[in-house]
């Protein structure tokens, strides 16, 4: 899990073995919009809140009144509705990159074996044989950030209501 992907060699990969397969080139590109996607809600969400939390900087009376809601400061008040809403964009990004990987996946290797329509990342790494890939995959799905980012977005996408921290 140490080694990331080279998209543009897998879209190679795709180009000469493949025949330049449109479906499998728009997944790649599909994977590399979505991090881009990630990245720029993320630094954004923590963007919004540099202003009043800098990790150098020193506490102040004033940060303790905005994180306990006792501050009437409309500028936090929107930082903070910035940061949340980037917050719950980049969770949900990199809860569908997963789903895009798994067709990626579903697609190359698992074509005769599983639907489009039925395909989620669970159900691929399940068909797969073993071997590094099935071994990887199965180390995310159980991993504690993949178990978080994967409630995160199932309970936030049936209610409004979650209680948001800056930490």
């Amino acid at each position: 899990m140490e080694t990331s992907w080279n998209l543009e060699e897998l879209r190679e990969f795709v180009r000469k073995n493949w025949n330049s397969e449109q479906y499998l080139l728009d997944l790649i590109s599909s994977i590399d919009r979505g991090i881009t996607i990630f990245r720029y809600h993320f630094f954004t969400a923590k963007k919004s809140m540099s202003e009043y939390f800098d990790a150098d900087a020193k506490p102040r009376i004033e940060h303790l009144r905005l994180v306990l809601g006792a501050s009437e400061n409309h500028e936090y008040q929107s930082a903070k509705i910035s940061n949340q809403a980037n917050t719950i964009a980049a969770i949900y990004t990199t809860r569908s990159l997963f789903d895009i990987f798994a067709q990626l996946v579903r697609a190359l290797l698992l074509r005769d074996e599983l639907t489009e329509q039925d395909c989620n990342i669970r159900k691929v790494e399940q068909r797969l044989k073993d071997g590094n890939l099935k071994e990887c995959i199965n180390k995310i799905l159980i991993s504690k950030g993949f178990l978080y980012v994967n409630a995160f977005a199932n309970v936030s996408k049936h209610r409004y209501n979650i209680k948001h921290g800056t930490s």
